[in-house]
């Protein structure tokens, strides 16, 4: 038999700031950078901190 208690909680905060994994800067905005097309359809986004310029992570996005 499977649990399937939710053991997270999820609380909306407006007063929380991320801050970087790298350079732990308070992150109130955060860089995007278009890669053009090259996994097929859409673009490949990556998104960078604002002060170290370290990338916190990828997305994908189509276009049209």
């Amino acid at each position: 038999m499977t649990d399937n208690t939710n053991p997270w909680r999820i609380v909306d905060r407006s007063d929380a700031s991320p801050r970087c994994p790298f350079c732990e800067s308070a992150l109130t905005e955060v860089h995007r950078r278009r890669l053009g097309h090259p996994f097929g359809d859409g673009e490949t986004l990556v998104y960078l901190c604002p002060s170290c310029s370290k990338i916190l992570g990828f997305g994908h996005a189509q276009v049209g």
